[in-house]
């Protein structure tokens, strides 16, 4: 926001300040990489953007529109910054506890699941236990619509 709003004065420095940020990016990147892996790329652009890019720009603009610091992020992130704190307040301390579990029996389940079949030494295939499953579920579903298969009960949509 502060360098676009530095740029109406027609002093264009995107490329110059983007090649800043590209170095300290690239740098903090490339040293982190081997050791923390994929988040050495978040941790560069943070780098990036608090070491330099933010406090540039805020300083560019805040200078070429003599806006103090206060006067103008004052007003544009009071806003935000009191709703992010209202918000983390709800959350980490005014959220109501946790309900206790309803006693007596747990509610029945609505499936039931395949009962376990034991492994020993032998690899598990997958398309066949897929295929049991789906035996399974058929056998379920013609006793539970009274033997009947469900093909017979329930006709497909556009079958004659």
């Amino acid at each position: 926001m502060h360098l676009q709003l530095y740029t109406t004065t027609n002093h264009v420095l995107w490329h110059k300040i983007n090649a800043v940020y590209a170095a300290i990016f690239l740098t903090v990147s490339f040293a982190l990489v081997g050791r923390i892996g994929v988040f050495a790329f978040p941790v560069a652009m943070l780098s990036g953007y608090a070491g330099f890019y933010a406090w540039y720009n805020a300083r560019l603009s805040h200078r070429a529109f003599r806006l103090g610091f206060l006067s103008f992020e004052g007003r544009a992130m009071a806003p935000q910054l009191l709703l992010l704190a209202v918000g983390l307040a709800i959350i980490l301390g005014w959220c109501p506890p946790p309900r206790a579990p309803a006693k007596g029996p747990p509610p029945p389940r609505r499936y039931r699941l395949l009962p376990p079949r034991p492994l020993g030494d032998q690899k598990v295939d997958f398309f066949s236990r897929q295929k049991e499953a789906a035996e399974y579920i058929d056998a379920t579903t013609s006793a539970a619509l009274g033997g009947k298969p469900a093909a017979e009960v329930v006709p497909l949509q556009g079958a004659s």
